[in-house]
């Protein structure tokens, strides 16, 4: 008799059940040397959900907690499962971030969850994301943000809020102070209705944005509001000066419904909104339907503007006609505009002179850091003409390029490694340039480590002796050699600042700096073993850089709203 993979024996069973135990259990106790604690598709049930209480009570060090996508944990005891765990934080005081994404949720379980976030305001975010919440389960969440002082995130994507709870929730978000960002992606009940419904939905937005003083980051993707809607939101920037990420894609995608598409009237109306802003950083307007002049006069409206740092264009249809526009507009953007760091064009499509207009704009480029050109048809003539701007740009780190995998030529890969390699290196460089005392004798192991495998990336190109560099801070010749000296004089005046001195070596080369790192590991292994000095532990950081010392650290890092589901 034959076994099926719909009903698997009491064997697999048990072999499934030992292998959950244990990944359990291992993550359990690293959770003793970390912050976060993921447990996220462990087919969690109520009985383990026991063990991760326990758990929960005893630690002091887990900052994040994901329990998504583990749908059994619900359970009509309320004594296990899901809200034993809650209980459970009801004692813990350490826990910040919250993510109960892909829980069927039940109104006993919501209830359970706001009340533990309103006992315990340490708990910060919050994602229920997927979790069947209805407009029962919504006037519980809108009747506790009335009241609540604490949360300052929250994710409700695709789940099934009524338009009129979107109203409600606006209703209340316009007198909240402590929210920062709201993620509410494709609520499902918002997708079929009628223009009125899509336009009062969208006003209410829109009123709560020119309210809230607030909320930093708003991402409203995949909601059918309509291309009336679509602009009642965006015209709420010319009043709104708090929000800095606004993503508004696939709100406007009906291809049979003229009305759906934006107008060349809508887009002026946005771009004047755009050029008048000066608090938003990330802007997504992708995967929307845009009537014949309309998107060139948005671009426009960007490049005028002085405060975005990441713009996407993911998904654009454009029309024939009007392809000039667009690659003028384009093109206009990437030479003028001087605070972009990210361009975003995945599933764009391009003609060769529009490749050749979009590569000559970027080769002069001087700020943007990240090109998003996903899943765009690129042949090799493509291909060629990016890697020949790659020669000139000095500040793309991040290329992405779906279609060059499969062209598999092996050396134009690692031609674009040893760019962005190189451009890598520059940016570490003019950093520690520019700051200095912001890196810590451990994050400077961290740098000299990745700095080193730059170098030595340069290295294997026999044609890297020298670097033509054209950048405002670095208008002229560096050869390798040079670099070396430049990183490795670097890396002695930081370490002397805290008391730590080597000997400089007769010889700079890679060797050399390898050894520095090397030297330094020991001295820091040594310091583990013992008290860590002051002067050490006073600059302990977690991130690379350190924001609060440097004042161009928030634009190289730039806000990661972006990468929400796009849907």
């Amino acid at each position: 008799m034959g076994i099926t993979l719909d009903q698997p024996t009491a064997l697999n069973q048990a072999t499934i059940l030992r292998r959950t135990t244990l990944m359990l259990e291992n993550r359990l106790d690293a959770a003793d040397e970390t912050s976060v604690l993921n447990l996220s598709a462990l087919e969690l049930d109520k009985f383990t959900a026991l063990r991760i209480a326990s758990k929960l009570m005893e630690n002091s060090s887990i900052r994040v907690l994901n329990l998504s996508f583990n749908p059994n944990l619900i359970t009509k005891d309320s004594k296990r499962g899901l809200r034993a765990i809650l209980r459970a934080l009801r004692g813990n005081n350490t826990v910040e971030e919250l993510n109960l994404r892909g829980l069927p949720l039940n109104e006993s379980d919501i209830e359970a969850l706001l009340r533990l976030i309103k006992h315990q305001p340490h708990i910060k975010h919050v994602d229920i994301a997927e979790c069947n919440i209805d407009d029962d389960g919504a006037a519980l969440i809108i009747a506790a943000l009335q009241e609540n002082t604490s949360l300052e995130s929250l994710n409700i994507s695709s789940n099934y809020f009524s338009n009129q709870s979107v109203i409600d929730l606006m209703g209340v978000l316009k007198n909240n102070r402590t929210l920062k960002i709201l993620t509410m992606v494709q609520l499902e009940t918002t997708l079929s209705e009628n223009d009125d419904t899509r336009i009062s939905v969208a006003t209410a937005i829109a009123d709560m944005l020119e309210t809230n003083t607030h909320l930093q980051e708003l991402n409203v993707n995949a909601n059918n509001l309509g291309a009336e809607g679509f602009y009642r939101v965006v015209s709420a920037l010319r009043r709104n000066r708090s929000l800095s990420a606004l993503c508004i894609a696939g709100v406007c995608t009906d291809e049979t419904y003229p009305a759906q598409r934006i107008n060349r009237t809508q887009a002026e109306r946005l771009a004047l909104a755009l050029k008048e802003n000066t608090s938003l950083r990330t802007l997504d307007i992708g995967n929307n339907l845009y009537m014949r002049g309309a998107l060139p006069l948005i671009i426009d409206g960007v490049t005028a503007n002085t405060s975005i740092w990441n713009f996407s264009l993911f998904y654009i249809l454009i029309d024939l006609f009007e392809r000039d526009m667009f690659s003028v507009a384009l093109t206009t953007l990437i030479r003028t505009n001087k605070t972009l760091r990210t361009l975003d064009l995945s599933f764009a499509t391009f003609h060769d002179q529009e490749i050749v207009n979009l590569t000559d704009a970027l080769a002069k480029n001087t700020t943007i850091e990240t090109v998003i050109l996903d899943q765009v048809r690129l042949s090799v003539v493509d291909i060629a003409h990016i890697l020949e701007m790659m020669k000139s740009n000095l500040t793309i780190t991040h290329l992405e390029m779906s279609d060059l995998n499969q062209i598999s030529f092996d050396y134009i890969d690692q031609r674009f490694q040893m760019y962005l390699c190189r451009n890598q290196l520059l940016q570490t460089l003019l950093m520690l340039e520019e700051n200095p005392s912001a890196y810590s004798s451990e994050l400077l192991l961290e740098v000299l480590t990745m700095v080193l495998a730059s170098i030595e990336q340069l290295e294997q190109d026999t044609k890297a002796h020298t670097i033509t560099v054209n950048w405002e801070q670095f208008s002229k010749e560096i050869n390798v050699a040079g670099l070396y000296k430049k990183l490795y004089d670097q890396a002695l005046q930081v370490l002397a600042r805290y008391g730590l001195r080597f000997e400089t070596a007769a010889c700079i080369n890679s060797a050399s700096i390898r050894n520095l790192v090397g030297q330094i590991q020991v001295l820091l292994d040594a310091f583990n073993k013992t008290a860590v000095p002051e002067v050490l532990s006073n600059h302990v950081a977690l991130s690379l850089f350190n924001p609060a010392v440097s004042p161009n650290a928030e634009s190289r890092n730039p806000t990661a709203a972006l990468t929400e589901q796009r849907l």
